[in-house]
């Protein structure tokens, strides 16, 4: 329980840092969000590994 609060305040902190817009129905953690580009935006139902490496200002509506 501890580790998903923390998770989720250090998407919620890094995101904003980087200008990324992340939507309610996406998932992420805070081992995917770091390695994403400045600007980015996740839309609709998307889900990341910890293995993607995301450009900056990119877009990606799922699921």
């Amino acid at each position: 329980m501890i580790k998903k609060i923390l998770n989720f305040i250090l998407v919620v902190y890094y995101a904003k840092k980087n200008h990324i817009k992340i939507t309610n129905k996406s998932s992420a953690s805070f081992r995917s969000i770091k390695t994403c580009g400045l600007g980015c935006k996740f839309l609709g139902e998307v889900s990341m590994s910890k293995n993607v490496e995301i450009g900056r200002y990119t877009s990606i509506n799922g699921p």
